[in-house]
């Protein structure tokens, strides 16, 4: 497999590191509004780059491996729009025009506050992947070689 241009492995790094500065932030109350967007954009550079490396091993566990890395990516997209929406609200206000009043009570019950949620979720399905892409591979080189 070869070596990502080093742009790709900067941005994937800084993208991981902005991701947890972000979050780091956001938990401890640290100045939402910047915050949010250093996870949010931190969180695109990371799964762009994370979805444009390319595979060079086809065994169905690692294609299988590599759909939840996908899905793992969409929790962190997710996770950047809900911390997004914590500080500019336009999911509540959606919410308030459909159901055609207010909506403060199904907002808090539905949506608030349950980026913590996605980004646990997107964690442990991206570390319980990338352990076992790296094994997979392992064990392929150890029968390879």
């Amino acid at each position: 497999m070869e070596q990502p241009a080093k742009w790709r492995q900067h941005l994937y790094i800084g993208g991981g590191a902005m991701m947890v500065a972000g979050a780091c932030s956001f938990a401890f109350m640290l100045n939402y509004s910047v915050a949010c967007w250093v996870f949010a954009a931190g969180a695109a550079a990371f799964v762009w780059m994370q979805s444009s490396q390319g595979g060079a091993d086809d065994s169905p566990a690692v294609v299988r491996l590599r759909k939840i890395l996908g899905f793992a990516g969409f929790m962190f997209i997710l996770t950047a729009v809900l911390m997004v929406d914590r500080e500019l609200n336009f999911i509540y206000k959606a919410m308030e025009h459909l159901l055609g009043g207010p909506a403060y009570v199904h907002y808090v019950n539905y949506v608030y506050g349950k980026w913590v949620l996605t980004l646990l979720i997107g964690a442990i399905l991206e570390m319980y992947a990338v352990t076992r892409i790296s094994s997979e591979l392992a064990k392929k080189g150890r029968n390879d070689g």
